[in-house]
């Protein structure tokens, strides 16, 4: 276990404490008749989970050499997944969750640089249904609306 991998668990946790509370801040329900918090909660405490695990690992190899950071293509691509993660985070509340979900998914697919941006366009518009269809109808977990009403 390196150095880096200790990091990252306790990133996720703090990401994991910020989830926590951002699903505590919407209605839960029950399991039987879950809301638009009960699921997010679930997945946070579970990402805490293992990220305490992870972070609490002891080095297995303390002298191997520390991992390589990323630099060129890599590194832009991390920015822009980052970039378009707090543009995510911030648009939400004013666009609603459909909205910012495949402008999202649109950018961080197509900064990923394996497909063309029409493929990216077409794999967010059939991810974004699907959570859409998944969440609305299956569940009647209605979604978090934004500003404008949708």
């Amino acid at each position: 276990m390196t150095h880096a991998s200790r990091f990252a668990g306790w990133f996720l946790v703090i990401v994991a404490t910020l989830g926590v509370w951002g699903a505590l801040r919407l209605p839960l329900g029950r399991p039987g008749s879950p809301e638009a918090g009960f699921v997010p909660l679930i997945e946070a405490i579970l990402l805490g989970l293992t990220g305490l695990t992870l972070g609490c690992q002891r080095n297995a190899n303390p002298a191997g050499p520390l991992p390589a950071w990323p630099t060129g293509d890599a590194k832009r691509m991390i920015l822009k997944l980052l970039m378009a993660l707090a543009g995510y985070i911030l648009s939400m509340p004013i666009i609603g969750y459909s909205l910012a979900t495949f402008l999202f998914l649109s950018v961080a697919i197509w900064a990923w640089r394996r497909y063309s941006l029409l493929v990216s366009l077409a794999y967010a518009l059939a991810v974004t249904l699907v959570i859409q269809f998944t969440f609305s109808v299956a569940l009647s977990m209605p979604l978090p609306r934004g500003a404008f009403g949708f």
